[in-house]
């Protein structure tokens, strides 16, 4: 018996159970293979096809617990995905919510597919409609580890696509303030992207730095503001009046915006006692 793997669509839906593939076997070496399974081609890498099951895994599997030669029957001009879902449609006891994953999972995105192979519109399979498979399709892009348990039935497409929103809402949050801190503070930034800090710990790090220059320069601003009528009657040159002013701050631990704020201050005292001298 000749191995042939299923199509990667026809997966979406479960085999039988072990005591229902077994009846199946059963009946299969009393009776025969009724239907024949369906067998087309994939393009694999290089532009190669491959022979693979598009429907009746299960036959293929009883045949072989049976030891019967499975017959075979080509796919012949069929597209392979519609049929896929067509069939196992047809046939399984499936939830609106189910038809629509599995619609889904074989059409992620509208559109057409190569070879004039146009995607089947959602009216053609009971039960799926187009709000029904933009709400699976939400759930495969922000919630795949929900899709097997929708697709099973264990969870509703309604919760499933709760939890897909709520998971869409958060990270277009989290975008937005990576986009602010990218902004703010690349090097963080940076930390967060490389996963070496978190969002929140980054974001908290570059408020701290932001506010420490906001009372470093608040701080720069009283000083000026508090020495200018000391000096300002001084004979000092510009060079020993910056020096003082910057000693009135831990001149060490000054930023450079400090220093050069410093001797900035020196000249315009300067210039104001010279202006102050032409005046009289």
């Amino acid at each position: 018996m000749r191995k042939i793997e299923a199509h990667p669509d026809a997966a979406i839906f479960p085999m039988m159970s072990a005591d229902d593939l077994a009846n199946l076997a059963a009946d299969i070496k009393a009776h025969g293979l009724v239907h024949p399974i369906v067998i087309g081609k994939i393009e694999v890498a290089d532009g190669k096809t491959k022979e693979v099951i598009v429907d009746g895994r299960n036959r293929y599997e009883a045949c072989e617990i049976a030891g019967v030669e499975p017959r075979f029957a080509e796919l012949n001009g069929h597209d392979p995905k519609a049929f896929i879902l067509s069939s196992n449609i047809a046939r399984r006891h499936m939830t609106a919510g189910q038809r629509a994953m599995a619609y889904a999972r074989i059409y992620p995105t509208q559109g057409t597919r190569g070879r004039g192979n146009k995607i089947p519109k959602f009216g053609e399979f009971t039960g799926v409609t187009s709000q029904r498979v933009a709400d699976a399709r939400l759930i495969l892009e922000w919630a795949p580890d929900l899709v097997d348990n929708v697709q099973n039935g264990s969870t509703i497409i309604s919760e499933g696509v709760k939890e897909a929103k709520k998971r869409a809402d958060a990270a277009s949050t989290e975008e937005a303030k990576l986009d602010k801190l990218r902004n703010a503070a690349p090097d963080l930034a940076d930390l967060v992207a490389e996963a070496r800090m978190k969002l929140d710990e980054a974001t908290a790090a570059a408020k701290e730095r932001a506010d420490s220059l906001i009372r470093q320069r608040k701080l720069v601003a009283e000083e000026m503001a508090r020495t200018l009528d000391f000096f300002v009657q001084d004979n000092l040159d510009a060079e020993t009046r910056a020096e003082q002013i910057a000693a009135l701050f831990d001149v060490t631990q000054a930023t450079a915006e400090m220093k050069q704020m410093s001797e900035t201050l020196a000249l315009l005292i300067s210039h104001a006692q010279r202006g102050g001298t032409h005046g009289e």
